[in-house]
């Protein structure tokens, strides 16, 4: 048995019978890299297998019908843990063995099929033996193999052929494919495990945790080899051969990825009522090459001609008739689709003017990506569909004018599109590059906005707290004079004026289940009752305990909110006679009853009224009511100011305590602060227009409005 740890390959093995094949010697330190890859994967992979396989077994056994069934399975557990090293070891020895013989000898010489007989006679006739019901088993696994990674499989084949100097390489040959592992744990099974029931159970458990899960370890040698020259830019939107070296639909399957590219051309071809293709006399097929060369020369025309959008299906097929070429079916479909995007950002994307005219000119590079590869439709992290679609997030929160001339926002965004007009050529990485420098712009752009956009906020949530205390001050004071009769009135100005700051500085300091705000509010009652006169001798006595504390209390308080010295001594100095009178039992002088009271009350409430808005008897209706308290904090709008401009503006935060709703801009400066009611007016008055999901992503948004019956179609 070979050690295959260590083994490596030599591409320049001169024992070889043949001098058919040869490979290229530049990439031997590659090819190696590749062995070594498929050798660290493959015991992550074996160990993940047999540990599910455990698991499998013991719950065979606790659900068997008799003793003898539950032996058998717990037997077979046993057996596996002793025969497990062994099969392993025959597993990998395999599949490495193929692998080196598939760089030693060529493809056409080592097939998956072939590993099988290459053992003694004893393994053939093991296989000999192996019923239909196994062959199905290992076809079907392969099978399922090969089109979970056909794209992987594929761009795997065409870098090996490229290194064999173009010899043909399939799923069949490839000495890593899902055909080539399937034969070698085939060949293990057959040789430790003469159980035919057994050897299904062993294949499924294989297929679901080797076979479905070897993508990773594809992916990982195709980057190998990409990075170091192997057909780095190869196209990914390939087609999978059927299995068998037969083919569907004209010897092609298509791709999952083409799924949507393939519902969006029906859509099409259901709208329109003759082909838009008019082919002329002798006329030749262009490939796709062709016309994203033809693009190219429209783009650096566009770029010359100014910001005007021209039909760009009609020159292509223009310039194309020139020299005698028509355009095909699927590129006449791609032109009118990405064509329908663009109009879409024109006219109803919400999209300011200015930027929506300047994303426009990206309409021939996104043309020329969409023909180079169809995924840009369904694969939404696309990097040019990615860099579309932040630019089109970022400039819907910019006003109407698109705050040209003011924003670097705009600047930047018309900056990148220049860089696309003026660069793209075929290099997608482009569109990466400019979307990682785009995302690392827009964080510091939303930095900067936060922290202006924080202190609005906090702005107007101080003073909402503020409204809040002294609603919460004068229920308190209102509730502890309630049922007074009457008091005098310059007890009623210190509890109606100092005290009352005394109060709401406590609430906004402590908070209303501090002992201070419980103290403070308990220290009216005592001074409401410390003014009436006492009859009684327990009455007196408790009044002359009381004073000292009270009037500590009172100090205390006008101390916090730095009350005049002066006023604080003349306002004791007028409690120490009224109490010396109530002590005799006598009514202070300057009484003032109930009623008095109130209006007093009544009067410095609505001096500290914050009014924002005047009321207004005029009800919006119950829909925009609605539609004015579902809008959430995030969410954009279009609101009219007073001054006749119409500004972009986002809920930046709402008051609980008045309902009052701040807006502020992209730079996180308050455009307008509105009670839910005129928001509600507003938007029934058409001075405020809400912005249907400017979050959701340019491109799905106008797929979906354009093709409402996609996501169904797809389901279908």
């Amino acid at each position: 048995m070979m050690a295959y740890q260590d083994n490596v390959v030599s591409l320049r093995d001169s024992s070889r019978d043949s001098a058919s094949f040869s490979a290229r010697p530049e990439f031997l330190r590659t090819v190696n890299a590749c062995r070594q890859a498929l050798l660290k994967t493959l015991p992550v992979l074996n160990a993940e297998f047999y540990a599910n396989l455990d698991d499998a077994l013991f719950k065979l056994a606790d659900k068997a019908v008799s003793n003898t069934a539950q032996s058998r399975y717990f037997d077979t557990m046993r057996e596996l843990r002793k025969q497990r090293d062994a099969m392993e070891s025959r597993f990998n020895s395999s599949l490495l063995q193929h692998f080196d013989h598939f760089w030693r000898d060529g493809p056409s010489h080592q097939e998956a099929d072939q590993l099988i007989h290459a053992f003694d006679c004893n393994e053939a006739l093991l296989v000999a033996e192996a019923d239909l019901e196994e062959e199905l088993a290992v076809d079907n696994m392969v099978a399922k193999g090969e089109k979970a990674f056909f794209r992987e499989i594929y761009a795997l084949n065409e870098r090996f052929a490229y290194i064999a100097y173009g010899a043909q390489v399939d799923s069949q040959k490839n000495p890593v494919a899902p055909a080539a592992i399937a034969a070698a744990f085939k060949g293990a099974a057959l040789e430790f495990c003469q159980d035919v029931e057994l050897r299904l159970l062993l294949f499924k458990r294989f297929e679901l945790d080797v076979v479905l899960r070897i993508g990773a370890v594809y992916e990982e040698i195709n980057g190998l080899l990409s990075r170091a020259g192997v057909l780095p830019n190869l196209s990914r939107h390939v087609v999978q051969r059927a299995p068998g070296g037969g083919a569907e639909s004209g010897g092609q399957v298509e791709p999952e990825e083409m799924a949507l590219f393939r519902v969006l051309q029906e859509t099409l071809g259901r709208r329109r009522e003759q082909s838009v293709e008019t082919k002329l006399p002798g006329a030749t097929l262009a490939t796709a090459d062709q016309v994203c060369d033809l693009l190219s020369g429209l783009q650096m025309r566009a770029l010359s001609a100014g910001p005007a959008q021209p039909d760009i299906g009609a020159l292509v097929r223009q310039e194309l008739s020139v020299n005698a070429r028509f355009v095909s079916q699927i590129e006449a479909d791609t032109i009118d689709v990405i064509a329908m995007i663009f109009d879409f950002i024109l006219d109803k994307s919400d999209l300011p003017d200015a930027l929506a005219v300047l994303l426009a000119r990206l309409q021939i590079p996104m043309l020329k990506v969409a023909i180079q590869d169809k995924r840009f439709f369904s694969n939404k992290t696309h990097p040019a569909r990615r860099l579309l679609n932040s630019l089109a997030r970022a400039a819907a929160h910019l006003n109407r004018s698109g705050d040209r001339g003011e924003s670097a926002l705009y600047a930047k965004v018309e900056e990148v599109v220049r860089r696309v007009v003026n660069e793209f050529d075929n290099d997608v990485r482009l569109f990466t590059e400019l979307h990682e420098q785009f995302d690392a712009f827009l964080e510091g752009e939303l930095q900067s906005s936060a922290g202006t956009e924080k202190r609005a906020s906090e702005t107007i949530q101080g003073r909402e707290k503020l409204v809040y205390a002294r609603q919460r001050v004068d229920q308190e004071i209102a509730n502890s004079l309630a049922q007074v009769r009457s008091l005098p009135r310059d007890v009623v100005d210190l509890i109606n004026g100092p005290w009352r700051d005394v109060l709401v500085l406590t609430l906004l300091r402590k908070g209303e289940n501090s002992d201070d705000w419980r103290r403070a509010v308990l220290l009216i009652r005592s001074l409401v009752w410390s003014v009436q006169p006492k009859i009684a001798r327990v009455e007196r006595q408790s009044l002359l305990r009381a004073i000292p504390n009270l009037l500590k209390g009172l100090r205390n308080g006008l101390h916090e909110i730095a009350f005049d010295r002066h006023k604080m001594s003349a306002i004791f100095k007028r409690l120490q006679g009224y109490h010396l009178l109530c002590l005799r039992g006598d009514v202070p002088p300057r009484v003032i009853d109930g009623a008095q009271i109130k209006q007093l009350l009544e009067r410095k409430r609505k001096e500290f009224d914050v009014v924002s808005e005047a009321p207004s008897h005029d009800l919006p209706g119950e829909r925009f009511l609605d539609q004015a308290d579902s809008l959430k904090v995030g969410d954009w709008i279009n609101l009219l100011g007073k001054d006749g401009v119409t500004r972009r503006a986002k809920l930046s935060w709402r008051s609980e305590i008045t309902g009052a709703c701040l807006f502020v801009n992209h730079k996180g400066m308050k455009v307008s602060e509105l009670r839910v009611e005129t928001l509600a007016r507003n938007l029934r008055d058409g001075k405020a227009k809400l912005l249907q999901d400017v979050n959701v992503p340019l491109t799905d948004r106008a797929l979906n409005a354009l093709f409402p019956d996609l996501p169904r179609a797809l389901s279908d």
